[in-house]
C-alpha cells in the first residue's frame, strides 16, 4: 500500500477524522506521534542472483502514551509538507516502523484499512522474509533454483 492510496481512502471521510493502527492486538488511537518519513531506494540481489531494485518508503509511529494522534486532515498536510523533501513519497510501498510496548523497533505492512466506528483504522501485519525465487517457483509447481 501507499500514501496516496491512504490519502485517497482518507479524503472521503470528514476532516477531523481520527487515524487509528492496529498492530500486534493492541489498537493506538491516541498517545502516539508520526516521527518521521523514509525514502530510500533498495538495490538487491537474490539467492538465484536475480538483481531488482525498488524505491521503498517508511513511516515511523511512536507510541509516547500521551495526546492525540493523528486525523485524516493532519496526516495529509504532513505528507504535503513531506513530498517536496522526498519526491516520490506518496508512491512508493509504505511500511510502518514501530515498536510495541517499548520493545525493538519492528516492521509492519499495512493489510488493510476499514472505518471502525468514528475512525480509520490501518490494520498493521508483521512483515516476514522470504526466499523470492523459491516462492516463484512453488507459484509454478516446481523446484527451487536452489534445491
Amino acid at each position: 500500500m501507499t500514501l496516496q492510496e491512504i490519502l485517497s481512502y482518507t479524503s472521503a471521510v470528514a476532516a477531523e477524522t481520527p487515524l487509528g493502527f492496529i498492530v500486534e492486538g493492541e489498537r493506538l488511537t491516541r498517545g502516539y506521534n508520526l516521527t518521521e518519513f523514509k525514502l530510500a531506494r533498495v538495490q538487491s540481489i537474490d539467492c538465484g542472483a536475480r538483481v531488482s531494485e525498488t524505491t521503498e518508503a517508511s513511516m515511523q509511529l511512536l507510541h509516547t502514551g500521551q495526546g492525540a494522534g493523528l486525523t485524516a486532515a493532519e496526516l495529509g498536510r504532513i505528507v504535503e509538507r513531506s513530498a517536496p523533501a522526498l519526491p516520490g513519497l506518496e508512491r512508493a510501498h509504505l511500511v510502518v516502523e514501530y515498536a510495541p510496548g517499548g520493545s525493538a523497533k519492528r516492521i509492519y505492512r499495512i493489510a488493510r484499512l476499514s472505518t471502525e466506528g468514528e475512525a480509520i483504522v490501518l490494520h498493521l501485519a508483521p512483515v516476514s522474509t522470504e526466499c523470492k525465487p523459491s516462492a516463484e517457483a512453488r507459484a509454478r509447481g516446481t523446484a527451487c533454483c536452489t534445491a
